[in-house]
């Protein structure tokens, strides 16, 4: 068990990572902040399975915070960014809740899902809530 939370760790470490440094990489190659390095930025997020319309909303209050605040140099980008993200993941949990306090009811689980196939046909697992629809109009 110990080595499979180990490797979950890696992977999510990597995809973390990757994330990041596409970003900082984007960041760093423009000199000023235009909308050729948002539509990179946009580009990477969807890319990274974060979807269009997410994309476009984390992109446009980017930009509009970048704004209000006057911020010309883009190395303080990847920072709004963090925050803008932050923002709209957190906006409906209240700021007295700890997000990662364990509930003392027991039992509970914590699940994580994902999906690895989104540039390939999907596996025929993929189908399963169809395949229990006809289970259940059967029976």
């Amino acid at each position: 068990m110990l080595s499979l939370v180990k490797n979950l760790r890696q992977k999510l470490s990597k995809t973390k990572s990757s994330f990041i440094d596409k970003i900082d990489e984007s960041v760093q190659a423009h000199g000023v902040i235009d909308d050729e390095m948002f539509d990179e930025i946009e580009e990477i997020l969807i890319k990274n399975d974060t979807g269009t319309d997410m994309a476009e909303l984390i992109v446009e209050r980017l930009k509009h915070e970048l704004k209000v605040d006057r911020i010309k140099n883009p190395a303080i980008v990847r920072i709004y960014l963090a925050d803008v993200m932050q923002d709209i993941l957190f906006k409906d949990v209240p700021d007295d809740e700890d997000f990662f306090e364990i509930p003392e009811l027991k039992p509970f689980v914590i699940a994580f899902c994902g999906c690895k196939w989104h540039r390939k046909k999907p596996p025929a697992s993929a189908n399963w809530p169809i395949a229990l629809r006809e289970m259940a109009r059967k029976s």
